[in-house]
């Protein structure tokens, strides 16, 4: 959960800083250190979050485009959550590297994941490789490209074995 968060921060942070310039060489920190460029900090970014990160969003639009949670589903397992947690429950999250917001948002997610894989009646694996099929999706950066092969790759032997 945690790692999702500051994924989403980072990737946040990311697009913020690339739509409020128009080259790669701006500096966005500066230090007696020395200075921190956007492409030095997207590069960065790419080799530490890029890959959970890519898959967290293409995961979450696939979904999303055949299933839907709402608002009130998530409200009512975060207030049973932290009905459960009761006084504890700020720390706890806090602990966790959390907000509420982030918190909701892992909630969103997780919900959304269930319910696709209770109404596909499939496997999550399964499920994923055939939306995968579906809505054609391919990956142009060579660094990202072997994210979805875990869901690919065994359609892929299996009719290789036939």
């Amino acid at each position: 959960m945690m790692k999702r968060f500051w994924l989403g921060t980072l990737l946040s942070t990311t697009l913020l800083l690339t739509a409020c310039s128009n080259t790669n060489d701006d500096i966005i920190v500066s230090s007696t250190l020395g200075d921190l460029t956007q492409q030095q900090f997207y590069e960065e970014m790419l080799e530490i979050a890029g890959p959970s990160m890519l898959e967290q969003i293409i995961t979450q639009q696939l979904l999303e485009e055949k299933y839907s949670v709402s608002e009130e589903e998530v409200t009512t397992e975060f207030e049973t959550l932290k009905e459960s947690y009761g006084d504890t429950f700020a720390e706890t999250i806090e602990a966790n590297g959390l907000t509420e917001e982030s918190l909701r948002a892992n909630i969103y997610f997780s919900l959304l994941r269930d319910k696709a894989v209770t109404a596909s009646g499939q496997d999550f694996d399964t499920l994923m490789a055939d939306l995968l099929e579906q809505s054609e999706v391919t990956i142009e950066h060579p660094d990202l490209q072997h994210i979805f092969e875990k869901y690919t790759q065994p359609a892929e032997k299996a009719e290789n074995e036939e």
